[in-house]
């Protein structure tokens, strides 16, 4: 519908202002990659979408040329284009889906950073135990449905590609994947729990 596709530019401009162009990065990706599963047999309709896209991009015209000007003079920039980010999260960290305040957190009196990360990186996937659990059922029971099938394959990548399961993480070798805080896609992981179990009610009240 029209409303979608004013949409789209809307939640691009939006997420330009948001001012974490990394994670505006990632959600591009996954945008693509779900775009091109969906709308596969519908080229004209991708191309529709790819310009309300730039579209977006264009209304945040005015902090992106500035920014891309200031990457260019960045001595982070030169440092990660130098070296490729390869940054990951330990695999302990899944405990901490369950379990955030384990070794306490910034917001607390005791607070023990895990070793070479930090409580919002290691923590960024908590959404609630709850969550996590329902949103496993979902998976499991509701696998047929071609939707779930393609949001339970991105949040498998997610996890392969931030606690380095080999060789999947190689991945991150590659451009723009070689430049970006990878390990902050860990974000991603209660947003796809989430429509999966969205997914998941649907069809369960529909049936």
């Amino acid at each position: 519908s029209r409303r979608a596709l004013y949409g789209i530019s809307l939640v691009y401009f939006i997420g330009i202002t948001a001012g974490h162009p990394e994670t505006l990065l990632h959600i591009g990706i996954v945008h693509f990659i779900y775009s091109v599963i969906r709308l596969f047999r519908m080229r004209a309709l991708l191309l529709i979408e790819a310009f309300f896209v730039t579209v977006g991009f264009a209304l945040g015209a005015f902090l992106l040329l500035p920014f891309i000007e200031y990457v260019f003079n960045s001595y982070m920039f030169s440092m990660r284009t130098s070296m490729n980010s390869i940054d990951s999260l330990p695999l302990f960290g899944l405990v901490y889906y369950f379990f955030p305040f384990l070794l306490g957190g910034p917001h607390l009196q005791y607070y023990r950073p895990p070793l070479g990360t930090n409580f919002q990186e290691i923590a960024g996937g908590y959404s609630g135990s709850v969550i996590f659990v329902i949103g496993l059922l979902s998976v499991i029971l509701g696998y047929k449905n071609r939707y779930i099938k393609i949001f339970s394959g991105f949040l498998i990548a997610v996890f392969v590609i931030v606690y380095n399961i080999w060789p999947f993480w190689l991945i991150k070798l590659l451009p723009p994947f070689n430049i970006t805080a990878n390990n902050r896609l860990v974000g991603f992981v209660g947003f796809f729990l989430g429509v999966i179990i969205a997914i998941f009610l649907s069809q369960a009240i529909k049936s």
